[in-house]
């Protein structure tokens, strides 16, 4: 999520038991539910804070208590924004798929989650297997006729003309 996205999340917004955060105006103007992973539903449950905002009241005071954070850690060049392509980048090498990604990072074209493809070269070598998996499956059929074009235009093998005349 961006930081706008953070503070500007209150209680009604966040269904815990459906896991999702709801934001109803996003960076781009769309409407976006997001899924909350387990952690961070058990933090929300464990803070018991009357309805309202969760988070600092502005960017300015998130990002003023992220860089003391930051220091306090000794991590470099470590911004809030940081966390949202640290977490596209894991999502990636952990094998998920780039549309879902950019469902969940509400980016409208894949062409800006593409930057984080190149984590995982890895995920192209197993669909290729699974491809294969289901070509030499042992209940695939043998004589699968070939198309040369248009699905309509089927060339037939000479066993598979004899096996109809």
């Amino acid at each position: 999520m961006w930081a706008s996205e953070v503070l500007s999340l209150d209680r009604e917004q966040v269904d815990l038991k459906r896991k999702v955060a709801i934001l109803p105006d996003t960076k781009n103007g769309d409407r976006r539910i997001v899924p909350l992973p387990e952690e961070v539903v058990a933090m929300f449950q464990r803070r018991p804070i009357p309805l309202g905002r969760w988070f600092a009241s502005s960017l300015a005071n998130l990002e003023k208590r992220f860089r003391k954070a930051v220091v306090r850690t000794n991590l470099q060049g470590v911004t809030f924004h940081t966390l949202r392509h640290t977490f596209a980048s894991h999502a990636v090498m952990a094998g998920v798929d780039l549309h879902t990604l950019a469902k969940i990072l509400g980016h409208r074209t894949l062409q800006i989650t593409q930057r984080y493809a190149h984590l995982a070269p890895a995920h192209l070598q197993a669909a290729s297997e699974q491809a294969a998996r289901a070509i030499f499956a042992a209940d695939v059929p043998q004589n699968v006729p070939h198309t040369t074009g248009h699905p309509s235009q089927l060339v037939e093998s000479p066993e598979e003309k004899e096996s109809v005349a």
